[in-house]
């Protein structure tokens, strides 16, 4: 079920809850909300953008093969259907 995000239109009173924007699970089919459902102050749905996210240099180095490989986690690599390669070694057979 999506967000949908809403907030107090510019002309009307509004209690804390809707004087800063809030979520609400909506179906799609269902219509947008024209009060808020705290105090039923006058509303607005708004556009908020979603979450991307980007990797940092940190988290690279965390998930680094040898990273991994050092803390005993291994990981495999999808060569083909059904074949899978260990790209990080045994850190007691490494020593």
């Amino acid at each position: 079920m999506p967000i949908y995000c809403y907030r107090k239109t510019d002309d009307s009173e509004g209690c804390e809850y809707c004087s800063n924007a809030f979520e609400i699970k909506q179906k799609m089919s269902d219509e947008a909300l024209s009060s808020c459902p705290k105090c039923g102050g006058s509303v607005e749905r708004i556009i908020a953008p979603y979450g991307v996210y980007f990797y940092t240099d940190r988290e690279k180095q965390m998930l680094s093969d040898k990273n991994l490989s050092r803390m005993g986690f291994t990981k495999l690599v999808r060569e083909e259907k059904g074949v899978y390669r260990r790209t990080t070694t045994d850190p007691e057979k490494a020593w």
